[in-house]
């Protein structure tokens, strides 16, 4: 803010917050006349291979239902956006509709990529036309919303790319043949050994799930990784301890993990951003994580039967290879 040449914060009208927008959104006291979801800087997905974008939960209908709620009495709220793609337009559009009970006012600009002006509230009666703005009315028919739980703004269908897929698939194959060549799949090594590459499949596949949830406490940012692997190594050491302590049967590690995963599903994250800081680091990292402290125990239960610990250890992290 300081080194850029306008010096655009520099006004005394000008109150800057450095935080992620949903935890601003959840956590200010203030009432505004004027809120506007303005076009941010993340113009493009982090990689080929994710649907994860910097933005994907700020354009929720939640974050749009705690933006309405900072409202004040006749206020207006304004969200601009240049997708250039009709079912994002109209997932915007039917997203905001749900979070005011009422169609917002569309305009397309006649620039770019036919860039998108909703307008709700007082202005929402306004006609805008003369601005070089074409007012329309998207469809919402079958339109998917983007949610907390679904947020991806750019992915049109719940499903999983095919590119996504076929490099899965060909990962298992390969898992499979190594596996088998080793002669880790006999009747004699299927628990034993087996299960630890099983281990690690669904270590990672948390530890994944996990950096996507906590976008929503802290943005999509180095302290989301941050967060998430202290959590995790944390959550693995204390699991070395319960098990060198106690004897902790299988069929009840399973079942307590099997339920934990359960209610990680049904878990609220966006509750927790009505905590500060430090709450959203302790409980949010600390629930995240919670699965690996169940199965890191199965994990050092299961090390102590095998007759080849580094086998063990191997087949478990080959799935990080």
């Amino acid at each position: 803010m300081r080194f850029h040449p306008e010096n655009p914060y520099g006004s005394a009208r000008v109150t800057p917050h450095l935080t992620d927008a949903r935890v601003f959104l959840r956590t200010t006291k203030q009432k505004y006349d004027l809120i506007v979801f303005a076009f941010l800087d993340s113009t493009s997905l982090l990689s080929g291979f994710s649907s994860i974008r910097l933005d994907n939960y700020v354009y929720t209908v939640e974050s749009l239902k705690d933006a309405k709620a900072l409202l004040a009495p006749g206020g207006t709220l304004i969200l601009s956006f240049a997708t250039g793609r009709s079912f994002a337009t109209n997932r915007l559009y039917a997203s905001l509709e749900n979070a005011f009970g009422t169609p917002p006012a569309a305009y397309f600009t006649n620039y770019w990529v036919k860039g998108v002006l909703l307008v709700e509230g007082a202005a929402q009666s306004k006609d805008l036309s003369a601005a070089n703005l074409t007012r329309t009315v998207p469809p919402t028919n079958g339109v998917l919303l983007a949610t907390d739980d679904w947020p991806f703004l750019y992915l049109q269908e719940r499903s999983i790319p095919i590119s996504i897929l076929l490099a899965a698939l060909l990962f298992l194959f390969a898992s499979w043949f190594l596996l088998r060549w080793l002669n880790l799949l006999g009747e004699g090594a299927l628990f034993s050994y087996f299960h630890f590459f099983l281990l690690g499949t669904g270590f990672l596949l948390l530890e994944t799930k996990a950096v996507t949830q906590m976008a929503l406490l802290f943005g999509t940012t180095w302290l989301v990784n941050v967060v998430v692997i202290c959590s995790f190594l944390l959550m693995a050491l204390l699991s070395n301890a319960v098990a060198a302590r106690w004897n902790v049967p299988f069929p009840l590690s399973y079942g307590l993990l099997a339920a934990l995963l359960v209610a990680d599903l049904y878990f609220p994250y966006s509750w927790l951003n009505s905590f500060g800081f430090g709450g959203r680091v302790i409980l949010g990292g600390g629930w995240s994580a919670l699965p690996v402290l169940v199965s890191g125990t199965i994990f050092s239960m299961g090390i102590k039967k095998v007759t080849n610990t580094a086998t063990a250890l191997g087949v478990n992290l080959f799935v990080l290879f």
